[in-house]
């Protein structure tokens, strides 16, 4: 299987890293308007990906400060059955967040734009968990699509 694979140093602690990624104020800070979701196990929760479409992730496994896993359940075509893994792991002056979005059929246009708008908001995770604020290019983006 083909996956998408980041890694990332955040000058931030676990807890706080796993806060933005898994409650329902962090994520509307770096993914977008998330409106009110439950984000339990075994939760569904839809997000909107950049193309405007709908992908109906439920929370896998959550293991506090650790790890959060996603499978996508509905969605378009390509997402579907796919599953999204951070994990954490505490480092000297902060954490080490690998990322990966797994079980992708092939390489296809749709897995470069979505490996491209993971980049970009991990960026925003990033700077969100370092300085407390919402990245100004989040924002504008977000402006222009309409989902804020």
């Amino acid at each position: 299987m083909i996956e998408i694979h980041h890694q990332l140093y955040i000058h931030a602690s676990c807890a706080k890293v796993f806060v933005a990624i898994s409650s329902q104020k962090g994520l509307s800070k770096w993914w977008g308007d998330t409106g009110d979701i439950r984000t339990d196990y075994g939760a569904l929760v839809p997000f909107c990906s950049v193309d405007g479409k709908i992908q109906t992730l439920k929370i896998m496994d959550a293991k506090l400060t650790q790890s959060l896993i996603w499978n996508c359940v509905d969605g378009c075509p390509e997402w579907k059955g796919t599953e999204i893994t951070f994990d954490l792991t505490k480092e000297e002056n902060g954490t080490l967040l690998s990322f990966k979005h797994s079980g992708w059929l092939n390489y296809n246009d749709i897995y470069a734009r979505t490996n491209y708008h993971w980049s970009r908001r991990l960026s925003y995770l990033k700077e969100l968990c370092e300085t407390g604020k919402i990245s100004d290019n989040f924002l504008q983006e977000m402006d222009s699509l309409n989902f804020k």
